[in-house]
């Protein structure tokens, strides 16, 4: 070492028999001749935090700020200040200040995006995240609205989908005005019907029964030689000799 520096470029160790040289800080022995130092290029071997921008110096490197942040001056190799003061997104309802950046809080109905940067409700509602009696979600800004299935109300308290009464409203505009006795189902309704009619298939309705195209006897009287059906009931036509019952539903010997 005390002839020529033992050949070494930046620094000679007597410690060594072999490959002596050591480089000063910011450098590293050349890969070709370990008498040389060659630059360490900081910034692609390290993530800097503090460091926005990092740009390679020979034996060091120093650091680009955003708007916000300033250079610190002492060493130049960090951003400092606080970005929630002076510059963040729009729709960050609030702002958090990390290590060189920042994060968002939300408020209800609202996500971070992928970027951390702001807030946001047009697709925060899918999947699990809207009420499981909501049929179709809707969203909106800010939180999401739900459609409702035929037979239902929408549940303005919560939005969610509740079942319509509609035998709690009006014969006619909520229920079929042929529906003598309105009942509640979930979704829907069916009706009780008076006798002489029965439920149509859809069940939303009654219609009249022909007791005449049944069988004698079990749908109209044994007694009543030739059903002639009426709305809601039936009479009869009797043979020479009989005459109809008062009360018109079977016949009678004269």
């Amino acid at each position: 070492c005390s002839v020529d520096n033992g050949g070494c470029e930046h620094q000679c160790t007597v410690d060594k028999t072999e490959e002596w040289c050591l480089c000063d800080e910011g450098y590293k022995i050349s890969p070709s001749d370990w008498r040389k130092c060659v630059d360490v290029n900081e910034c692609a071997v390290n993530n800097y935090q503090d460091c926005h921008t990092c740009a390679n110096t020979f034996g060091s490197y120093r650091c680009q700020c955003r708007n916000g942040y300033e250079l610190d001056l002492s060493t130049r190799q960090k951003c400092i200040g606080e970005l929630c003061g002076v510059d963040y997104h729009r729709d960050c309802h609030t702002c958090v200040n990390t290590i060189g950046d920042y994060t968002c809080e939300c408020n209800e109905y609202y996500e971070l995006n992928s970027f951390g940067t702001k807030c946001i409700g047009e697709n925060a509602f899918t999947g699990v995240d809207f009420h499981e009696d909501s049929h179709h979600c809707h969203n909106k800004e800010p939180g999401y609205t739900c459609g409702c299935n035929a037979g239902y109300d929408r549940d303005n308290s919560n939005n969610e989908g509740k079942y319509k009464d509609e035998c709690s409203g009006e014969r006619g505009p909520d229920y079929d005005r042929n529906c003598h006795t309105c009942i509640n189902t979930v979704g829907s309704y069916t009706c009780n019907c008076s006798k002489g009619y029965e439920l149509h298939s859809k069940g939303k309705w009654c219609i009249d029964k022909d007791e005449c195209s049944g069988e004698r006897g079990p749908d109209y009287d044994i007694n009543c030689h030739t059903c002639i059906n009426t709305v809601g009931s039936y009479t009869c036509n009797c043979t020479k000799g009989y005459e109809l019952h008062s009360k018109g539903k079977w016949c009678i010997g004269q």
